[in-house]
């Protein structure tokens, strides 16, 4: 029971549904985009009333970008990142970085939010959106040489 318990705290796919009034400074936030997609940003200002600062890029804009809760949501769910634990200084470093070119695999709001945290500048949604077409890719072409059953 208690290693059951142990797994379901690491799986990676479960949501954690962000309540504004639990929101810290430094959180990872993302919305859902086309369903499959994320879109992120970090908390960077925390509001009493619970409309949040949150800091993000968009593909139409050369910088990053502050906006409240309700702007970045709009009107989607928000969900917290539960890998990752509240970083105050991931928000300081977010303010950081005052250019901003987008492009959808190699610089996008995953990789802006990965940098502000001190990881990795590698978007893992986009790793597994090409993993996942190169292994239909593989498999498609190993169908077509393999004799028919």
């Amino acid at each position: 029971m208690r290693l059951k318990k142990k797994i379901k705290k690491l799986n990676p796919f479960k949501r954690l549904r962000a309540k504004s009034a639990e929101l810290k400074v430094g959180d990872v936030i993302y919305t859902p985009l086309y369903g499959i997609w994320r879109h992120y940003g970090i908390v960077t200002k925390e509001n009493q009333t619970g409309d949040h600062t949150v800091r993000t890029v968009h593909k139409s804009v050369l910088a990053p970008i502050d906006q409240t809760l309700e702007k970045f949501s709009d009107g989607k769910r928000i969900y917290r990142e539960t890998t990752h634990p509240s970083d105050p200084e991931a928000a300081q470093r977010a303010y950081e970085e005052t250019e901003f070119s987008y492009n959808l695999f190699l610089n996008n709001c995953e990789n802006f939010v990965r940098r502000a945290q001190g990881k990795k500048n590698v978007s893992m949604q986009v790793l597994a959106g090409l993993g996942t077409v190169g292994l239909t890719v593989a498999l498609a072409i190993i169908r077509r040489r393999l004799p028919r059953i």
